[in-house]
């Protein structure tokens, strides 16, 4: 059972830590807020975009399979880039062509296209040549990127006056994605790729290999001293992210994985949210029993639910299911805050702060 005197007490030796005074603690949590945001606020500064950059902001959508660019009388509708809308026939697999314009303001280097949001893939085309293949959905699997693209457009396409880059892709998801696109020198597109590049794959890798790793030691630490049970139950909660996060990041699903990928990352997804709340209830001193029977319930039958059903509860699953573990991690997030306020320890300031910077940008991410 845990003890309801303050856990730092129980995770240390020796005298409790010294209380901070509050000035200086929210001091340094604005110091760690900047430090944590200087990333972000680095992006802002690079992402204005050269001259020389064209940015295709109009399109024209057509829903077809067909394997070439379709004739301009076939029915083409103009959007607005980056589009995301229903797509009809729901959760079945539909073939899209985009096209869009852009006319070379120097021919003195070559030009490349940056694609800085495209999570469906497609086969590339300029002037009705194909320059690349990035894998899309098909019959056999299912794609998503979360990764930018790059590609050099040959100059021997290129020429004077509108020249056209059409994708043809498939979705299988119930809303089109599709990112505008940049036309301009390599040298004025690299720095953005690159920095987008770091952002939305290596940090996700590093992190990934992190929390597994992270979480396989706290759990080996928490086999030796199993007393102390909060280090296996964060041990735990990092290798659920861990996983969830690395399930996330595949881009690439055979069919005939699906079901099970998604009862992972339901699961794995699920399972951090519950034992992370728990966690902090147990960290703050508190039990939160009842709290923890009812999110393990909702947690399980939910499971439950889309393992009976299937595919077609994704769309349930994502924007209602998750949403409904709000509330009580919105409450253990207020008794760690208010754990943190009231003891002014180092340990409990970084765990506030930390965990109410994850819960803004999982906000975000919903």
């Amino acid at each position: 059972m845990y003890s309801s005197h303050v856990p730092y007490r129980k995770l240390t030796t020796g005298a409790p830590p010294p209380r901070l005074p509050l000035p200086g603690i929210l001091l340094r949590a604005v110091r760690w807020l900047v430090f944590a945001l200087l990333p972000a606020i680095g992006a802002v500064a690079h992402a204005q975009t050269p001259q020389s950059v064209q940015i295709l902001r109009q399109a024209q959508v057509l829903v077809s399979d067909a394997p070439t660019l379709p004739p301009d009388d076939a029915g083409w509708r103009s959007v607005s880039l980056p589009e995301r809308s229903p797509k009809p026939r729901g959760g079945e697999l539909v073939g899209y062509w985009y096209k869009a314009t852009f006319a070379p303001t120097s021919r003195e280097q070559p030009l490349w296209l940056y694609l800085p949001r495209q999570p469906s893939g497609g086969d590339i085309f300029v002037n009705g040549e194909k320059i690349a293949v990035i894998p899309t959905a098909n019959a056999t699997q299912h794609v998503r990127w979360y990764r930018p693209f790059m590609l050099m457009i040959p100059p021997v396409l290129v020429h004077d006056g509108p020249n056209t880059i059409a994708v043809h892709l498939a979705i299988r998801e119930r809303l089109t994605s599709f990112g505008e696109m940049r036309v301009g020198p390599e040298a004025a597109l690299r720095g953005d790729y690159s920095w987008l590049y770091f952002w939305e794959r290596t940090t996700a890798e590093v992190s990934t290999g992190i929390c597994l790793l992270a979480g396989v030691l706290i759990i080996m630490l928490w086999m030796r001293r199993q007393e102390e049970r909060l280090y296996g139950l964060f041990g735990v909660c990092v290798v659920f992210w861990g996983v969830r996060t690395l399930l996330l990041r595949v881009s690439i699903v055979p069919i005939d994985l699906i079901m099970l990928w998604r009862v992972i990352y339901y699961f794995t997804t699920g399972g951090f949210i519950v034992l992370i709340s728990i966690f902090m209830v147990k960290f703050s001193g508190g039990t939160g029993a009842r709290m923890a029977r009812l999110m393990i319930g909702y947690w399980l039958v939910g499971m439950l639910m889309f393992a009976a059903i299937g595919l077609s509860l994704v769309p349930f699953m994502n924007a209602w299911w998750l949403l409904g573990f709000l509330p009580s991690t919105l409450w253990s997030v207020l008794q760690l805050c208010r754990f943190g306020l009231r003891q002014r320890t180092w340990a409990s300031l970084a765990m506030g702060v930390a965990v109410a910077f994850a819960l803004t940008l999982s906000l975000h991410d919903f």
